[in-house]
């Protein structure tokens, strides 16, 4: 399972999550429909948007659709602790030892409230431990204070969870590469819950 959090508003960010998280596993065989996907837009109050969707050419279909900004935008503050809070619950749903979990965190800066961030995360990691990859991606130019989402990494890290951070650059495939590669994290770390329930070595 997998719940994303997003506070950039860039087409393009849709774009390469339909094609390189979803598409391209669903064309290879390595995501199925019991693979659930949540998105969780972080305003002044979190906004989840999509919740428990299976992974499927419908859920692709809606990714694409998301391109289209309407309402379903990030607009005003970019509150970081609601947006973790709604996180939290969704993966909190799921309490078997034997699946896999995602948190992909998007943001263009610093959080526009105050809080305990890196603290939170720590939080959540400890729940899951290893179970849980991280992602935090900051899309914004260079320069951009991004101290926040590398605390919240090192925490998640601190409590086991597979966590990273990326920035990718003005070129195309820099945030295909991100995506690519978290989809091929996620895919060894279902391998890995599968082999242990299984007792697969």
């Amino acid at each position: 399972m997998m719940s994303m959090v997003q506070d950039v508003d860039q087409n393009g960010v849709w774009m390469t999550l339909a094609r390189d998280f979803i598409k391209k596993p669903l064309q290879n065989k390595t995501r199925t429909n019991e693979d659930l996907i949540s998105v969780v837009l972080m305003r002044d109050e979190a906004e989840v948007v999509l919740k428990y969707e299976m992974t499927d050419w419908v859920l692709y279909n809606k990714f694409i659709d998301l391109r289209n900004w309407t309402e379903q935008r990030p607009a005003g503050p970019g509150n970081y602790m609601p947006a973790l809070e709604a996180a939290e619950r969704l993966l909190m749903k799921n309490q078997s030892s034997n699946c896999s979990l995602s948190l992909m965190f998007f943001s263009d800066g610093r959080p526009s409230d105050n809080g305990e961030f890196s603290e939170k995360m720590g939080s959540i990691a400890a729940k899951f431990g290893r179970r849980l990859s991280v992602t935090c991606i900051g899309m914004a130019d260079e320069g951009e204070d991004f101290s926040t989402l590398h605390s919240m990494v090192d925490e998640a890290t601190s409590y086991g969870a597979v966590a990273s951070f990326g920035k990718p650059s003005l070129d195309a495939d820099s945030l295909s590469n991100i995506i690519t590669g978290l989809a091929s994290s996620l895919t060894t770390s279902k391998t890995e819950m599968t082999n242990m329930a299984t007792g697969k070595s």
